[in-house]
Order: structure tokens, then C-alpha cells, then sequence
């Protein structure tokens, strides 16, 4: 099966966000926020009481709740932004050329900008699926994205090779 992709900074995001939370490293990165915010309300929270103000102890107390519920609601907005402004610069325009990629039983053949690469299924650990993209996890932390809108007649096809020769 032979394709032709052309990834989107929205591809390559998504795909960023995707290995991150595979990995952990949002759930990371959300709990050091949080212990960070609770630590730091719960010395204002402490020094208000000390203070004798119960009051602002409370209220602050509270405030630390809501920030927290928030700090979690925007951790993954916040790695999407950063990551949007990080592969937008014209260093990291190479992620974004046309990708010739050769699809087989054996393996997959991908060619982009003069580069030629060849993967045996054997190097795949796994594949991921979201709504936008499938993504082929390579040994050593690496992947390879597959926009669905590009797979369109051929998604059943190529699903179907994924499902024979890795599994997910």
C-alpha cells in the first residue's frame, strides 16, 4: 500500500501530547504542580491562622482547591500551547514535509526530504489511535504519525495490517 502523507503542526502536536501522556509525563507534570500549589497555599493558609484570622485561612484554603481543579483542567491546553509555539519555528519546518510511505506484510519503507528509512514490524512496540491520528510507537521512545483524514479509503486496509503484524 503506497501513501502520501503531509502532517499538520496540529498532527505533530497531537502527537507530542499523545506520547507525553503515554509515557506519564503529563500525570508528572501535574503532580508536581499541584504539590507545589499545595505547599505554598498551605504556608499562607498557616500563616493566616497563626495570625488569627480565621477567616483568610479558610478562604484560602479554597482558593487552593479551585486553583488545583484548574491546574488540572489546563495541563494538557498548556502542553498543546507549548508545543504549538515550539514546532512552529522555521527550524522545525522539516516535520512537516511531504512523507512518501510504503506500506507491506514485512515492513514499512518512509521517504521525506531525501531520507529513506525502512522498519521492520518487529521494531514496533505498539500503536496508538485518536481521533485525528494513528500512531506507530518504534522501540526507544520514537513514533511515526499517520493522519486519518489522509487514510481515507485505505484506513480498514491499513488498520488491518496494523492488527496482523503489531498489536496495540
Amino acid at each position: 500500500m503506497q501513501l502520501n502523507l503531509q502532517l499538520s503542526l496540529q498532527d505533530v502536536v497531537d502527537f507530542k501530547v499523545i506520547s507525553l501522556k503515554e509515557s506519564g509525563g503529563v500525570f508528572k507534570i501535574l503532580i508536581k504542580k499541584m504539590i507545589l500549589f499545595l505547599v505554598l497555599y498551605l504556608l499562607l493558609a498557616l500563616s493566616f491562622y497563626s495570625l488569627g484570622y480565621m477567616f483568610l485561612s479558610v478562604l484560602v484554603f479554597t482558593l487552593m482547591i479551585i486553583i488545583l481543579f484548574f491546574v488540572a483542567l489546563t495541563n494538557e491546553w498548556g502542553i498543546r500551547r507549548y508545543y504549538k509555539k515550539m514546532h512552529s519555528k522555521p527550524d522545525q519546518a522539516f516535520l512537516l514535509e511531504p512523507i512518501k510511505v510504503e506500506v507491506s506484510k514485512s515492513k514499512i519503507e518512509i521517504s521525506r526530504g531525501g531520507q529513506k528509512g525502512t522498519y521492520l514490524w518487529s521494531e514496533f512496540t505498539n500503536y496508538v489511535e485518536s481521533n485525528r491520528i494513528l500512531i506507530l510507537n518504534i522501540r526507544g521512545g520514537s513514533g511515526i504519525v499517520f493522519p486519518k483524514r489522509q487514510l481515507k479509503g485505505k484506513i480498514k486496509e491499513f488498520k488491518a495490517i496494523l492488527e496482523s503484524s503489531i498489536k496495540k
